[in-house]
Formats: structure tokens, C-alpha cells, sequence
């Protein structure tokens, strides 16, 4: 998985390590070395208050990582190794800058092709897990928005972000329709604390927001509806995605990765 370093990517690791099925977790980072890896995950960890058994640590392999390069900028033995045990491949790191064009994720799209083709080329067949985001459909307002693929461009927006995502989306869509690769988009909305701890990304727009009431005395006035997804429900939710059984297991597929109360409200507001 790429992204452990991140705070959804956190919870995410510690949730598949302390499931008996899964051997091993490959972490991929952008780290100096791989004891600088392994060391960036760990703090990851515990800065979201994830602890570990020492079981569980003993589960994940932290190695420094350019997935724009074909060979994810790893020896040819690694890359070999990932290649011959790898069963499912989660794509996690993406950035989140609101500001950036879509030119500018041409890079971050182009490292989830080459992780792609590690899917492709796996012992395993295994299957891809994109993280997605709900922004790749908030450019229309559909009554309801159906856990499938965009049919047009539109559906993202003017924004950089959610283009990038919905391009990944589009070419998953054709891999699976084409390539007959086994893909999974997870479209995940607002994330909040984890209901355990209420660790919240301060980097996060809506923390950046309240904390600068302190700096202005103020916040804006927005007119939306809130729907907000503790980062650990969350990450449980992906955990059960990536591991499901084969007999629940459909291809090309979109899950959406929000709160379902608030999704239930808004479509009872609909119907009345």
C-alpha cells in the first residue's frame, strides 16, 4: 500500500495487520532510505495513538519508494518479491491541494499506472484499490449519486483534485473492461477524528478553519450539509473491502466511503 504515512493510511495499516489472514503489508513511501520508511510509518502511527503488537510490527515492511518510476524505484529482488506475494494493491497517497490544475497530478497519475501494472503482473492477479474521492462528483448534482463510474467529465468539477481522481477512475474502469484487471474504486468523503481518540489531520481544511477563528474571531457562513466520517470507521470499511472473500468480489466496482447516516438523511429529504 502506498499512503501509511498519512493519517487515513494509518489506520488503514494498523487495521489489516491485526487481521489473521493477512502475512504481510508492504508499505511504499517517499523516504530516503528504508529505515527512513520505516521509521516515517512508525511515527505515523503514533501520532494517530495506533498501537501495535509486537506481532503486528512484525507483519509490516517499510521500503522507500518512487512509484513514477516503472520499477516503483525499488531493486529488481523487491520489486520481484512484491510482484510474487502481493494479493491486493491499495493506492492511498495522493495530494491533497485544492489550488493545483490537473496537469499538476500528472505525475501522482502516472505513479498509479506503474502500481497498476504491479497488479497486473502479479503472481496473484491482485486485485487494486484506488482511493478515490467523492469530489470526482460533486461538479453535478445528481438526486442520487450511484456507486458506479462517471460518465462524463463534468461530474468532477473545476477543480484539479477531483479531475486527477476521476482520470484514475476512468482508467481503472477501461483496465477492468479491456485488461480484465481486478479494480476497486473507494470514493471517501470528509473524514474526521477517529472515534477512539479524536485524532484529526490539523492540515485538513476544516481544522485550519477553526483554528483560524482564534487568529480573526470569525468563520464563515457555509450552507451545506455536514457529513463528516471518523477516519477509523473509515479505514475498518476499507480493511473489509480489500480483504473481502471472493464470493463477494466484483470487478470493476465503486464503493462509496461516507457517513451513512447523514447519506440516509439527505435521501429521506429527497423522497419527501
Amino acid at each position: 500500500m502506498t499512503g501509511a504515512t498519512g493519517s487515513l493510511g494509518a489506520h488503514i495499516l494498523a487495521e489489516l495487520v491485526a487481521l489473521p489472514q493477512v502475512a504481510k503489508v508492504f508499505c511504499l513511501s517517499r523516504a530516503k532510505s528504508h529505515e527512513d520508511s520505516v521509521a516515517r510509518v512508525r511515527s505515523s502511527l503514533d501520532q494517530r495513538q495506533r498501537v501495535l503488537s509486537a506481532e503486528q510490527e512484525a507483519k509490516i515492511i517499510s521500503w522507500a519508494a518512487d512509484v513514477n518510476k516503472p520499477d516503483l524505484g525499488l531493486q529488481p529482488e523487491e520489486y520481484k518479491q512484491l510482484s510474487d506475494l502481493a494479493t491486493s494493491v491499495i493506492v492511498n497517497a495522493w495530494p491533497v491541494n485544492f489550488t493545483l490544475s490537473l496537469a499538476s497530478f500528472d505525475p501522482h497519475i502516472g505513479g498509479a499506472i506503474n502500481l497498476l501494472n504491479l497488479a497486473q503482473e502479479s503472481a496473484h492477479r491482485a486485485t487494486y484499490y484506488f482511493s478515490s474521492s467523492v469530489g470526482t462528483r460533486q461538479g453535478r448534482i445528481d438526486p442520487i449519486a450511484e456507486e458506479a463510474f462517471p460518465d462524463s467529465p463534468s461530474t468532477a468539477g473545476g477543480m484539479g483534485y477531483g479531475q486527477s481522481k476521476w482520470v484514475v477512475e476512468k482508467t481503472l474502469e477501461r483496465a477492468a473492461l479491456e485488461k480484465n484487471a481486478r479494480v476497486g474504486v473507494l470514493r471517501i468523503g470528509q473524514l474526521v477524528g477517529d472515534t477512539i481518540n479524536g485524532v484529526w489531520n490539523e492540515t485538513e481544511a476544516w481544522p485550519l478553519m477553526f483554528k483560524s477563528a482564534n487568529t480573526i474571531g470569525a468563520l464563515p457562513a457555509l450552507d451545506e450539509q455536514l457529513s463528516w466520517l471518523p477516519v477509523d470507521l473509515a479505514a475498518k470499511s476499507i480493511t473489509e473491502v480489500a480483504t473481502q472473500s471472493e464470493a463477494t468480489y466484483k470487478s470493476p466496482a465503486v464503493y462509496h466511503i461516507v457517513n451513512a447516516d447523514a447519506s440516509s438523511v439527505f435521501q429521506k429529504q429527497l423522497l419527501e
